[in-house]
């Protein structure tokens, strides 16, 4: 399992995981938003070094498996980190997506992830703006496009509407007075929650990211 080297023994992993999202504060016009360069838009940069067990390291799929088990295991610690709005609009982010750059063939072995958080990164004008960014970081990677689009296409109709980026790790309530009291992992300063209960119910879950993280910045305030 990907929990179980995460930290300890096995060869480290440089994990840079970059989250991007807004604030009810920021432009709802697209073109405002993003005017100028757009790099300074509002972020939260990750540094994590979790260590690939032995037993994931004998091929380059066992490698990649093992990672994407550990960023799935990883998911909610990363979503629900802040009061985050869609990446494009005011909306309050449901939805976040996953962009992904390896290069665990080196002797030093990095990953780069790159989470959006999005109101619907399946149809509109949101979903429309991530497909321009997805081709624009294919292009400049020279990579394959990723085509998030249609990955998000095979979702059915009959999908359950996701929590809020914004709610609680853990029971994700979402009315306002919850909302307003979140706390944060006081040792990684990251994945929020709205009690103690909860934090304890997750510990189990979330230690694998918390002892990982060796670096937290938040490019917040513009």
């Amino acid at each position: 399992m990907a929990q179980q080297a995460a930290s300890g023994t096995g060869t480290e992993v440089a994990l840079t995981i970059i989250i991007y999202g807004s604030s009810s504060r920021d432009p709802g016009n697209f073109e405002e938003r993003f005017a100028g360069s757009g790099w300074e838009q509002r972020r939260l940069e990750l540094q994590l070094r979790p260590r690939i067990p032995a037993h994931a390291t004998a091929s380059m799929d066992a490698k990649n498996k093992w990672m994407h088990d550990f960023l799935m295991s990883i998911g909610p610690d990363a979503k629900h980190s802040r009061n985050w709005r869609c990446e494009f609009c005011r909306k309050f982010a449901r939805e976040t997506v996953w962009q992904m750059a390896s290069w665990l063939h080196l002797p030093q072995p990095m990953f780069t992830a790159y989470v959006h958080n999005m109101c619907d990164a399946k149809v509109g004008d949101c979903a429309d703006a991530l497909e321009e960014v997805d081709n624009m970081m294919a292009a400049q990677q020279g990579a394959p496009k990723s085509n998030v689009r249609r990955r998000m296409a095979d979702r059915s109709a009959d999908d359950p509407q996701y929590p809020m980026s914004a709610t609680c790790a853990v029971c994700n309530n979402e009315d306002v007075a919850s909302r307003k009291n979140l706390m944060q992992c006081g040792k990684c300063k990251v994945v929020r929650y709205c009690s103690g209960q909860c934090q304890k119910d997750d510990w189990k879950r979330h230690k694998t990211f918390c002892k990982t993280v060796t670096d937290v910045k938040w490019v917040w305030n513009k």
